[in-house]
């Protein structure tokens, strides 16, 4: 009777092949569903981030010119439109450049990019160049591109020419966005914007 009452008590233990396959299936699926929806909450943090970090440059670009009566680079009869965040530009709103900041006042501040082990991407954030240099880069390890009003006319070109409806010119002081995603500029639909 001993014996019966043993294997009754081993059958009852533990958890039969079946059993176990049925829940590595549940887990399998259940992992399937969320990987997509981790994707899209990545991305939306990322776009967040991305429109923060947009604004903060073009608010501290508004700021140095409340402060120096001017914009973070040198004079010009043109405005600024750089195909990526000048450098000099960084540098001045973090109080690196002497030259367009003689007070420096910091502007700026995020958190340190950092930079992969080959070189070859930066992380979020301010990379500091070394000396007196300093580059802001957005979530997709690219820079941000910025256009400055710096003919004090007070519209700068609109670099939306895709959307239907866009104007042709924007009454700001600064345009600052980010490429996103697809790292393409010129494709409007996943760019983030400051002004938008």
């Amino acid at each position: 009777m001993k014996s019966t009452q043993n294997k009754t008590l081993r059958r009852k233990s533990g958890f039969t092949l079946l059993e176990l396959l049925v829940v590595i299936v549940i887990i399998a699926i259940l992992v399937g569903v969320a990987f997509p929806v981790i994707g899209v909450v990545m991305n939306s943090a990322r776009k967040s981030q991305a429109r923060a970090d947009a604004q903060n440059i073009a608010n501290a670009i508004k700021a140095f010119k409340g402060e120096y009566s001017r914009y973070p680079v040198d004079q010009t009869d043109e405005d600024v439109e750089s195909e990526e965040a000048d450098e000099d530009i960084i540098s001045a709103l973090v109080a690196l450049n002497d030259d367009l900041n003689p007070r420096r006042l910091k502007m700026l501040d995020a958190k340190p990019a950092k930079e992969s082990s080959d070189g070859s991407r930066k992380s979020s954030g301010i990379f500091y160049t070394g000396g007196t240099g300093a580059e802001f880069y957005d979530p997709w390890g690219q820079m941000y591109l910025i256009s400055i009003d710096s003919d004090y006319n007070g519209e700068l070109s609109n670099p939306d020419t895709e959307s239907e409806g866009a104007p042709a010119t924007l009454r700001q002081e600064a345009l600052v966005y980010s490429a996103g995603p697809d790292n393409d500029p010129s494709t409007w639909e996943d760019n983030v914007a400051s002004w938008k």
